[in-house]
């Protein structure tokens, strides 16, 4: 077994040599099978609402509607990709009824944030056909 590196990769000159006391990749499976992210496109309906913020249509491929608030007046609204990568960002006054084009976003699951101005954060999934 001394061929086989551990859970912390091989050992190195200076260092003591990796565990081998748990396996890796169960432990890695194990997370991730009791953890759910719930992504399937089953997921998402054709209007999504998300507390305060409502998305529609979804899915689509040229823009989407997005109904805030109306107790709030200024909001910054983040759309991010699959990655984390920040697609599209503005902000907004004064308006309840928003229109944005997602004409230049890749084909995928999007997640659009909104930061109202006490600090309270929405997020609603869409699809991007």
């Amino acid at each position: 077994m001394a061929d086989i590196p551990g859970p912390g990769g091989n050992q190195t000159a200076n260092g003591d040599p990796p565990s081998i006391s748990l396996n890796a990749t169960d432990l890695i499976w194990n997370f991730f099978i009791s953890h759910s992210l719930n992504c399937n496109l089953s997921s998402i309906n054709e209007e999504t609402t998300s507390k305060e913020i409502k998305i529609y249509p979804n899915s689509t491929s040229n823009f989407i509607n997005v109904i805030l608030p109306q107790e709030n007046k200024n909001f910054n609204i983040i759309i991010y990709n699959s990655t984390g990568e920040i697609c599209f960002k503005e902000k907004i006054y004064d308006n309840i009824d928003i229109k944005i084009s997602i004409n230049k976003l890749s084909k995928g699951i999007y997640l659009l944030t909104i930061f109202d101005e006490n600090g309270a954060i929405t997020t609603a999934k869409f699809i991007k056909q």
